[in-house]
């Protein structure tokens, strides 16, 4: 069974609609990907530099009972998230 013409160009019209549908997606979901990467990285970046502002001078000026009373309360609010063991271990 031969294809008239008329067929073989409809096929060809959706299969480039396809190929070009799909690699807009693909570029899409790679472009969010390296933009949500990159958010991730500046946020890290931007909690590590709070944390190191924080304890700083009670590192430089050995303060160690203000950074035992930083660990403490630190560790209270992570428990606080339940991102910690349920089972206390």
């Amino acid at each position: 069974m031969r294809l008239s013409i008329r067929s073989k160009l409809i096929a060809y019209a959706f299969f480039i609609a396809f190929l070009v549908g799909g690699g807009i997606s693909v570029y899409s979901i790679y472009i969010g990907h390296e933009r949500l990467m990159r958010k991730f990285e500046q946020n890290s970046r931007h909690i590590t530099g709070l944390l190191a502002a924080t304890i700083f001078d009670d590192l430089y000026f050995s303060n160690l009972q203000a950074l035992r009373l930083l660990v403490h309360t630190t560790a209270r609010r992570i428990q606080g998230f339940g991102s910690v063991d349920h089972e206390r271990r």
